[in-house]
């Protein structure tokens, strides 16, 4: 198996028109609140939640570039050993 970077990647995909504007480090940017947004007093639970997630994900890396790499490497040699038990349970829970 051949792995290419040809055509679009998952995070490619995902990205919204919101998200199309990139912080320096490469990383997409949060949406910008509307001008007439709620003070902080009024904002509801899951609108601080939502927030502290945001907040979490800015300060850790999108993805691990290495292990990428070592896992490419490993389908490409064909060296690649997966528990398939685990792997059939996790595709299993992703769509249930």
């Amino acid at each position: 198996m051949k792995i290419t970077t040809q055509g679009p990647t998952p995070t490619d995909l995902v990205k919204s028109r919101e998200y199309a504007a990139t912080a320096p480090a490469g990383k997409p940017t949060r949406p910008q609140a509307a001008e007439s947004a709620a003070p902080a007093s009024q904002l509801s639970e899951t609108s601080k939640l939502v927030s502290s997630a945001f907040e979490q994900m800015d300060s850790q890396e999108a993805v691990d570039l290495s292990k990428v790499q070592a896992i490419r490497q490993a389908l490409q040699d064909g060296t690649l050993q997966l528990d398939e038990d685990v792997l059939i349970n996790t595709i299993m829970d992703m769509h249930r």
